[in-house]
C-alpha cells in the first residue's frame, strides 16, 4: 500500500510541474518525510529526503541571489544576502512551501503538525534538490517560479 501512495503522489507532482523525472527514485525520496520510514519499515527508499533537503537548501540560496542580481540588478552584497535571507528562511518559504505539501507522504503525526513545523519548508528543498540532480538548476528554477516564489516582495 505504502508505494501505491507514494507512487500515487510522485505522479501527481510530475503531473503538476509537467515535467517527468529521469531517476524517479529522487522525486520519491522527496516526497517520502524523514519520518515515514520509521513507522513503514517495508516502505524502501534508495535515496534520504534529509540528503536532498540539505541539497534543496543551498540550491534555493544560489536561485535566490542569481534572480536578486539579474533581475532586480543588485550590485551590493550585503543588500543581496539580507534580501536573499529574508526570501529563504522562515515564514517566506514556508508560505511557498505549503503549495507543495499536498505531494507530500508523511506520517499522520507529521500531518497534524504540519503548521507548526518546518515540513513544508524541508519538503521544498528536497524537491528543489531533486529536480536539481534530475534535470539541472532550469527544471529547480521552474518549480519555483511556479510556486510564486520570485514574485513576492522582500
Amino acid at each position: 500500500m505504502e508505494d501505491q501512495e507514494v507512487m500515487g503522489k510522485a505522479l501527481a507532482f510530475e503531473k503538476f510541474l509537467d515535467y517527468r523525472f529521469n531517476e524517479l527514485e529522487l522525486l520519491t525520496g522527496a516526497l517520502v518525510s524523514s519520518g515515514y520510514p520509521n513507522e513503514h519499515p517495508t516502505f524502501v527508499h534508495k535515496v534520504r529526503h534529509s540528503v536532498l533537503s540539505n541539497l534543496g537548501d543551498t540550491v534555493i540560496d544560489l536561485l535566490a541571489t542569481e534572480h536578486l542580481v539579474r533581475q532586480k540588478k543588485l550590485d551590493d552584497a550585503g543588500k543581496i544576502t539580507v534580501l536573499r535571507n529574508r526570501m529563504v528562511k522562515g515564514d517566506s518559504l514556508n508560505e511557498v512551501a505549503g503549495l507543495v505539501v499536498q505531494f507530500m507522504v508523511m506520517t499522520a503525526g507529521e500531518r497534524n503538525e504540519l503548521e507548526h513545523s518546518c515540513i513544508p519548508e524541508e519538503g521544498l528543498e528536497a524537491l528543489v534538490g531533486a529536480l536539481y540532480l534530475d534535470g539541472g538548476l532550469v527544471q529547480a528554477r521552474r518549480l519555483l517560479e511556479k510556486l510564486g516564489f520570485f514574485e513576492k516582495e522582500f
